[in-house]
């Protein structure tokens, strides 16, 4: 049972804890006892293909379960916990947009699927939007956006609800050296509002 308020460990806590965790699929280890521990923060994964990096974000997202192990974010288990969900944003390696929305309705559409409605809904959009500078090409069509414009609408799809964590998988790929700085600022800004 999960309680809907963070404890008072949880506020002391590192962000992220791994004690002993294994993951494996089968014959082919995903992660093997690893034990580490992250703080607030901006914080990358480095690492070759195979290392583990898509793993651990599916284990801190609590889209996998570990093996072995104990995995906590915020000091809760992400796995089957609804009140860390709310907690935390995902901004996914791969794109998976209804390309003939706008960004704007593609952001929308999240912000009504986290429980917003109405007014708060349309809010929480354009605040998401803002954030990522997306302003004056948020009626584009998603379809013909750059890999830039991309990114930015799948970080403001992580960030609708207001999350306490951001995991960006692989924000950077496919994106010019202009839109890579462009992200970095988005990113260092976050950090600078608390967001980790």
């Amino acid at each position: 049972m999960h309680s809907s308020v963070p404890s008072e460990n949880a506020r002391s806590a590192p962000l992220i804890q791994f004690d002993q965790v294994s993951k494996w699929y089968g014959n082919v280890i995903g992660i093997n006892n690893i034990s580490l521990q992250i703080g607030p923060g901006v914080t990358g994964l480095l690492g070759p293909n195979g290392a583990g990096k898509s793993t651990f974000l599916q284990l801190v997202t609590g889209q996998l379960k570990p093996s072995k192990g104990r995995v906590t974010v915020l000091n809760e288990v992400p796995w089957n916990n609804p009140w860390l969900m709310r907690q935390i944003g995902l901004c996914p390696e791969q794109d998976a947009f209804y390309e003939w929305m706008t960004g704007w309705q593609f952001i929308h559409a999240f912000a009504l699927m986290r429980g917003y409605s109405g007014s708060a809904a349309r809010e929480a959009a354009q605040s998401a939007i803002d954030r990522v500078s997306m302003a004056d090409a948020q009626n584009r069509v998603i379809g013909g956006d750059s890999r830039g414009m991309g990114q930015r609408i799948k970080i403001a799809q992580a960030l609708v609800h207001d999350p306490r964590v951001l995991f960006l998988d692989e924000p950077f790929t496919g994106t010019d050296p202009v839109a890579r700085r462009q992200l970095m600022d988005i990113i260092l800004k976050l950090a600078e509002e608390g967001k980790s």
